[in-house]
């Protein structure tokens, strides 16, 4: 499956901070960030997946940013694959 994720922030005394990209697997929080940093690279903007593989099932992912102020953005998403 493909993915896009998009962010921007509303303030204008910081921008978004890319090496503050996180995110957390299931309801226990393994961070999975260095697995997926090896296949993309987030920017200001966002991130493109091209291609990811999930195993069957549901997946619940939280991904979390922060500006260069400091201020955490975060969102849970829940995947559901079937095959």
């Amino acid at each position: 499956m493909d993915i896009k994720l998009r962010w921007a922030t509303t303030q204008t005394d910081a921008a978004i901070d890319p090496s503050s990209f996180r995110v957390l697997y299931g309801r226990l929080g393994l961070d999975i960030t260095a697995r997926l940093l090896a296949a993309v690279k987030p920017t200001a903007t966002g991130l493109d997946v091209v291609g990811a593989k999930l195993p069957s099932g549901e997946h619940r992912l939280t991904v979390e940013i922060s500006d260069t102020a400091k201020r955490i953005g975060r969102r849970e998403f829940k995947v559901l694959v079937e095959e």
